[in-house]
């Protein structure tokens, strides 16, 4: 069976409300049995919990254009 997997766009991670709500739905789905990925530009290491299940994938491109599929995995 694949791994269901979610991502998450953001500019900087993790820095604001949004950003928080990424986490929460993050934990929630990862208790469900997806991964849960989080796609930045920037990682704010610093703000992010300990036991989060969310992985965090920092993205060399600009977020509005197309990067390659490889870099998202």
């Amino acid at each position: 069976m694949n791994e269901r997997t979610i991502a998450f766009v953001h500019t900087q991670f993790p820095c604001g409300g949004a950003e928080r709500v990424t986490l929460d739905i993050g934990r929630y789905l990862h208790g469900r049995g997806y991964r849960v990925m989080a796609l930045c530009r920037e990682h704010l290491a610093e703000a992010m919990p300990e036991d989060s299940p969310v992985e965090v994938r920092i993205l060399r491109h600009k977020l509005n254009r197309p990067a390659p599929a490889d870099e998202l995995v």
